[in-house]
């Protein structure tokens, strides 16, 4: 059992098996389970700068209503728990987080909703999983 357990969602099959593996892994009743997402925004070429801060407020808006409905879902089962929710590269994004909370261990599924699925393992938990100085779990 860990006290400090992030998990990485973006809303995928295998996101969410990690989630339930991560709610397993806290220790309760003082662990803390942070869920944390990330947005991989790219510019929308040829929109212009309003239409595209417009675009990207409702992945926004999308993306923290998500977290919410985690939180209470995880929260309903007796496990304290954080969101963060940040922009850039998720491989990097992730093992930042983990090193700023001091995270004990790390949650990831194999694979997300991008890449080709013949992959045996997905770039961003490839790219944890190698970063990492701490425990890291992968789930199918």
């Amino acid at each position: 059992m860990y006290s400090k357990v992030l998990v990485a969602t973006d809303g995928s099959e295998c996101a969410r098996r990690a989630l339930e593996s991560a709610i397993k892994m806290v220790k309760a009743p003082d662990g803390t389970l942070t869920i944390m997402h990330v947005l991989q925004l790219s510019p929308a070429v040829g929109f212009g700068k309003k239409l595209t801060e417009e675009i990207e407020s409702l992945f926004l808006k999308d993306a923290t209503a998500f977290l919410e409905d985690q939180k209470r879902e995880v929260e309903a089962r007796g496990v304290k728990t954080d969101t963060i929710l940040v922009k850039g590269n998720p491989a990097q994004a992730i093992l930042h987080a983990a090193e700023e909370m001091n995270a004990d261990l790390i949650v990831i599924g194999s694979r997300g909703l991008g890449g080709v699925k013949g992959l045996f393992l997905g770039s961003v938990s490839n790219a944890v999983v190698h970063g990492s100085k701490i425990p890291v779990l992968v789930t199918k």
